[in-house]
């Protein structure tokens, strides 16, 4: 599927081969069930040139080199808000990570008054990626950990226990409880896999460089 973009593709990700997240995982008949996914990532993308002036971009590939984790990740952020941080959800997340006030809290985060820092780039980015590492530690995948990030801890681990058996697995495993996570969370992992895999080939699906 090749997607037309008058836009140039930012530095989010990989552009040197197939990326870390979509390496050895054939999506072809997963992202052909989810083809708007693709069309998705795409859209959500023309949005990026205003992140870029703000230094959000920048922000979250300094801080996912320095942890050493997949610059993918940066796409989470990108679905969560198009890198705005002063986006608010209508269940009242907040900023570039849409982070609840407790879970922000619980990360470090001070939340309160006219002190909010989960718009502030930097401090939110930092307690994601804190966020992310843990949940990729307790099961297993990064698809898993995306899955956990949006729909709860809680409910991956039940969808694994009751498809698998065990509370932990791999990227393969999440597509196998896929079907009992909530709605919203079955398009976002797709979104985040669409997203990889324009970020590892953007001419090939109509980014310029």
């Amino acid at each position: 599927m090749r997607l037309r973009s008058r836009v140039v593709f930012p530095a989010l990700a990989v552009t040197m081969g197939l990326s870390t997240l979509v390496a050895g995982i054939d999506h072809t008949r997963f992202l052909a069930s989810h083809s708007s996914s693709l069309s998705s990532a795409s859209s959500e993308l023309d949005s990026t040139s205003a992140a870029r002036d703000t230094g959000s971009v920048a922000v979250v590939n300094q801080k996912l080199d320095a942890r050493d984790m997949a610059r993918e990740l940066i796409f989470l952020a990108m679905i969560e808000s198009n890198f705005n941080p002063s986006a608010k959800s209508k269940v009242g997340a907040v900023g570039m990570w849409q982070f609840m006030s407790s879970t922000a809290r619980s990360f470090g985060l001070r939340v309160k008054g006219r002190t909010n820092e989960r718009k502030d780039p930097v401090e939110a980015t930092e307690a994601a990626l804190t966020y992310l590492t843990q949940l990729h530690d307790r099961f297993g995948s990064w698809y898993l950990a995306a899955a956990a990030y949006n729909s709860g801890a809680g409910t991956v681990s039940k969808a694994l226990r009751k498809v698998t058996g065990k509370t932990t697995g791999t990227d393969e495993g999440f597509f196998r409880i896929l079907s009992l996570l909530p709605r919203e969370t079955q398009d976002y992992a797709p979104k985040l896999i669409a997203a990889a895999k324009v970020g590892s080939d953007p001419q090939h699906y109509g980014f310029t460089d």
